[in-house]
Formats: C-alpha cells, structure tokens, sequence
C-alpha cells in the first residue's frame, strides 16, 4: 500500500449518495493520516452526517494527502443539521498536508444551511487545490497557517464571507490565495498578509 493512493471504498465508503458514510470516511481518514498515505476519494457522493476530523501526525514519514476525482466528481455532502465544521484538520506547525480535487457542500435548499465547510489549524506547507465548497455559511475558516498554498478555490453560495481568518498567531508571508467567486460574495474578512486574487 506504500506509495500507492487508498481508495475511501476499501474501508467502507459507499459514495452512493444515500448511505451515510461518516463513520468509514473517518476510518479512512484516520488510517492514512496515521501512516502519511494519500487517500483517494471515489467518483460518486460521499454522504455525512457529522464532522469529519483530521487530526494530523507528526511522526509519518510522508505527507497526508486528500485526494478527489475531480471536483464535479468526487462530492462529499454533509447532511447533518447540527454540523459546526463539515471538515477540520488540525496540525503541528510541522506536518506537510495537501487537499485537493473534490467539492464539499451542504443539502440544496436554494440557501446556504450553516456551519463551515472546512477549518485549517496549525499547518505549515499546506496545499489546497481545486475545491468547490458550496452552500455553507463559511466556506473555509484558517488559523495558524504558514508557507501555504490556496489555488483554484471556488465558492458558490456561502454567506457572508468564503474565507474567514481567524488568527490566534499569526498568517505568515509565503501563503497565497487565488479565489474564485462565482456569486459576488466578499471573499475574504480579516486578510493582511500574502497574496489574494479575487476572480
């Protein structure tokens, strides 16, 4: 399994968009994470009902990586009514961490229906790659992020704000934005330092 990407379907997921995969996506989740592995997230829609948790390792050898099919493929919807934060990672300031090519989205109503979509703590030399967050209050709250990259991050219909900082310490130099908006929301509250571009 080392060096090869771990489909989410071996430990459970179904992506089938009604059986509730929470509980195997974190299953996966924690397994890869634990070992530096990428996980490959499966074409289809990956229901869950509560927070999936990304608590990274300091001790792998290799980065964790989360990996989609693409983000109008790979589609991760979480249902869950009384969901404050769809997905939070959380690291160290030391582990490398890399998200890219899938959506995340809440129930369609016509309306955002609450809760962040995704939180980043504590990363340095973090990537974030072609995510479409979609439907949430907040698209993407970032705390002690350093030496990290935003690129082709799409946001439709979350209110007020996609991004939001909510810095403890410090959003350090060298981390840059490239944001697309696509409902003329304000894209950014609270941002001082790196690069923003706003499309």
């Amino acid at each position: 399994l080392m060096g090869n990407p771990i489909n989410a379907k071996y430990f459970g997921v179904k992506a089938d968009g009604v059986s509730d995969d929470t509980k195997f996506l974190q299953l996966a989740i924690n397994y890869c994470r634990r070992n530096g592995l990428t996980l490959f997230l499966p074409t289809g829609r990956i229901i869950t009902t509560s927070e999936i948790d990304i608590k990274l390792n300091k001790n792998a050898s290799t980065k964790f990586r989360l990996v989609g099919n693409g983000i109008s493929n790979s589609v991760i919807i979480n249902k869950g009514e009384n969901t404050k934060i769809a997905i939070s990672v959380m690291g160290n300031y030391y582990d490398m961490f890399s998200m890219k090519d899938f959506s995340i989205e809440r129930v369609d109503n016509g309306k955002p229906t609450g809760g962040v979509g995704i939180k980043l703590n504590k990363l340095v030399y973090a990537d974030f790659e072609n995510i479409d967050v979609f439907r949430f209050n907040i698209g993407l709250i970032l705390n002690d992020i350093s030496s990290s990259s935003f690129s082709n991050a799409i946001y439709e219909k979350n209110k007020p704000y996609f991004i939001v900082i909510t810095t403890e310490k410090w959003l350090s130099f060298g981390t840059s934005f490239c944001v697309s908006n696509r409902n003329g929301n304000k894209a950014i509250q609270d941002f001082t330092m790196g690069k923003c571009e706003d499309k």
